[in-house]
């Protein structure tokens, strides 16, 4: 990883306007653990490019996947909890560039929220509004309000479940040998 990460930033220094390379260079410090120094990273990105969004959203949003006190839990959820109300703010959606712009939201997930063991309710309703918002600005034929049929009570109701992780997931595996009749 230190080799990629060498790489990433020789890049920025001969490619300074090359955007990709500070994406990946920010992927690749949170991946190997250096996450304070991936996400100052991602803000010094953020005022380079203040219109990509897809800084904004690591910046603001960027979990660790493990965490050495309860303190750090709390820090890390303090900054993810006001980095969210700061995209809410700022998420404007009026013009067809600003719609494809946020599309940054594709490569971000709050699926680490989770693994630090405290009420998330609020925060996945806020952050389930914002991704609605983007999503219905960008797609608004897949976002439309569409009946359901009442179902007898002798039928189950079908319910689907929509995750970048599920293709590797363990449970996939489980549930995908089960008969789901």
């Amino acid at each position: 990883m230190p080799a990629a990460i060498k790489t990433l930033q020789n890049g920025i220094s001969n490619c300074p306007q090359a955007e990709e390379l500070y994406y990946w260079l920010i992927i690749r410090l949170k991946q190997s653990q250096n996450y304070l120094e991936a996400r100052n990273f991602a803000q010094q990105v953020t005022e380079k490019f203040p219109e990509k969004d897809v800084f904004k959203m690591l910046s603001y949003l960027m979990l660790p996947e493990t965490y050495h006190t309860p303190q750090e839990i709390d820090t890390y959820r303090a900054w993810f909890q006001d980095g969210l109300e700061k995209l809410i703010q700022e998420v404007t959606i009026n013009s067809l560039d600003e719609q494809k712009n946020f599309i940054g939201i594709s490569h971000h997930t709050n699926f680490f929220l989770a693994y630090q063991a405290k009420n998330d309710l609020v925060l996945q309703q806020q952050y389930g509004q914002l991704v609605h918002q983007i999503m219905t600005a960008n797609y608004p034929q897949w976002s439309q309000v569409r009946p359901i049929s009442s179902i007898s009570n002798n039928r189950r109701i079908k319910i689907g479940d929509l995750s970048y992780f599920l293709c590797s997931w363990s449970g996939t595996v489980l549930l995908m040998s089960l008969n789901m009749t």
